[in-house]
């Protein structure tokens, strides 16, 4: 059955002006403080940071997503959004200079500063600390790790780190992206652990979909691209569900 998402075309209006502090809460639902995300962190710590000082680590990201999502998030109750702020602590990396970089949940990072202001502050568990790495050092093994991905909107790369934006807020939309991430909450496919698999599905689609039919129609394009994504085609893809 086809789980629908209705696409909301968002208002600057609708949204609350102030900043929150995203802070989590322990498993015995302790609220804990957090310091700022910086060169002490040791790995597997939490810390805060503001969304305008995220770097990001992919070089695109689907515009409706984030407006649904930061519909969402700007309408819950404040318990559920506890709730859902707790269950998407954002991975980063301290890299050089003391340099924060988010390697997954940047369309959650987006939906939060759009709801509540570039300068809100999430939280965020360090996953590595580089800070001491040269910057040559430090790419490649973000690379090896998987922990970026370097394509633009057109689907064309890998591009150099030297191309990502410096902020979040910077990042280019595809609409493939979009397109992938409705499909999935449609029951197209399931959410997986393998990285970038939401842009591997953009990438499918990108190759049987024309992108002003995505543009122009989204809704009835999310459904004929719902049956392409069980498909044989699709089989090899992370999340792959048969019809």
């Amino acid at each position: 059955m086809v789980r629908w998402i209705t696409i909301i075309t968002l208002c600057t209006s609708a949204f609350m002006s102030s900043n929150i502090f995203a802070f989590g809460t322990s498993q015995s639902g302790a609220q804990y403080l957090e310091s700022i995300c910086g060169t002490a962190q040791k790995v597997g710590e939490h810390c805060h940071i503001g969304t305008e000082q995220l770097h990001p680590t992919q070089l695109t990201f689907g515009a409706i997503e984030v407006d649904s999502r930061s519909f969402k998030i700007a309408t819950m109750s404040p318990t559920k959004l506890q709730k859902y702020i707790d269950a998407h602590i954002v991975p980063v990396v301290i890299g050089p200079d003391g340099s924060v970089y988010i390697t997954d949940h940047h369309h959650f990072a987006m939906a939060m500063a759009k709801a509540f202001g570039a300068t809100t502050e999430i939280s965020a568990v360090v996953v590595q600390n580089w800070s001491e790495k040269s910057a040559e050092e430090f790419w490649r093994l973000m690379d090896k790790q998987s922990y970026t991905y370097l394509y633009d909107e057109n689907g064309v790369g890998p591009k150099s780190p030297r191309d990502l934006p410096k902020q979040i807020f910077d990042l280019k939309n595809d609409s493939f992206r979009s397109l992938a991430w409705a499909v999935s909450n449609g029951g197209g496919y399931e959410t997986s652990a393998v990285p970038h698999a939401d842009f591997l599905w953009a990438n499918f689609f990108r190759l049987k979909i024309l992108k002003d039919a995505i543009d122009n129609d989204f809704e009835n394009t999310v459904l004929k691209a719902i049956p392409m994504a069980h498909s044989d085609d699709a089989k090899t893809l992370p999340g792959y569900l048969a019809e």
